[in-house]
């Protein structure tokens, strides 16, 4: 699985963009709590269902599926930006696994067929999956020493 990190400043613009865009090929959500078990609080399948969310400086956010709010985050521990992951398969439908740093585009791999919102928010892990490639271009330099790169939603 690729993982591309996003300006944190970007994070409510990239999540209105997908839900808006790519509604139709959305999948899936799991929120998972952070800690020695692991447990997944809420995991579901959203293939044509509605989700949404609700946000303001007092009260944090709230996830809402179908106009009912599955989960509420205080966003008190939120240090990063969302990431993107993506999943490539070969023609036979085996997830291929990256073996050197690439690119979002690059021409060696197979274009992904699913792409994944994460997060880490209040010590949850939040994911948001879609049947589809949303691509990605060049935003700015995270680390440029090290070639560390944030990515932006192509518009």
């Amino acid at each position: 699985m690729n993982k591309y990190p996003m300006p944190k400043e970007l994070d409510f613009t990239h999540l209105d963009m997908c839900l808006e865009k790519y509604s139709h090929n959305l999948n899936d959500i799991s929120i998972i709590q952070m800690n020695f078990r692991g447990t997944s609080d809420i995991s579901r399948h959203l293939t044509g269902q509605k989700l949404r969310y609700k946000k303001d400086d007092v009260n944090g956010l709230y996830i809402i599926v179908n106009d009912i709010s599955i989960h509420h985050f205080q966003l008190a521990n939120y240090p990063e930006g969302f990431f993107m992951e993506y999943i490539h398969y070969d023609e036979d439908d085996r997830e291929l696994i990256q073996t050197m740093k690439m690119l979002p585009d690059d021409n060696g791999f197979p274009k992904p067929t699913h792409s994944t919102l994460v997060n880490f928010w209040d010590n949850y892990r939040i994911d948001i999956g879609f049947k589809t490639y949303i691509p990605l271009e060049f935003h700015s330099w995270k680390n440029e020493e090290k070639g560390l790169r944030y990515w932006q939603i192509k518009q």
